[in-house]
């Protein structure tokens, strides 16, 4: 007796896959939920070490810590323009990281005129210096 079962290939989504070529089994690039690959893990799951997503427990730490959001608030005081940046957990980072997160924009400039930069106030929030290139006038 031979075999009747044939191989085909997964889907390109799929490192491999089962029964059928899109039941992923490990993912290119992505989180394995579900025999699906996700470019993240839904609520309430983490990826192992495995990029496969789990079910968060309270002694996972990686289901324990909030995503990092913020707040900009800017100010003016005696002709300096400069702001409060508020993280909603402590983090620490310095300018070129805060540039990675932060979307610094003041109305009317373009970003060639004008430069900023970060120091840590506390364990939560920064001062932004912004140094205008050109008059504010």
């Amino acid at each position: 007796m031979t075999d009747q079962i044939t191989c085909g290939a997964c889907s390109s989504i799929c490192s491999t896959c089962s029964i059928i070529a899109s039941n992923c089994t490990k993912c290119v690039g992505a989180y394995l939920y579900n025999y699906n690959c996700v470019t993240k893990c839904p609520n309430n799951y983490y990826p192992d070490a495995n990029l496969t997503c789990q079910v968060c427990t309270s002694t996972v730490t990686a289901c324990n810590v909030p995503p990092l959001t913020y707040k900009l608030v800017s100010y003016s005081k005696n002709g300096r323009l400069y702001g409060i940046l508020t993280f909603n957990r402590a983090t620490y980072m310095d300018t070129s990281r805060i540039r990675q997160i932060v979307n610094i924009s003041i109305p009317g400039l373009s970003p060639s005129q004008y430069t900023w930069t970060a120091s840590q106030l506390n364990q939560t929030s920064y001062q932004i210096d912004i140094n205008a290139l050109v008059s504010l006038n």
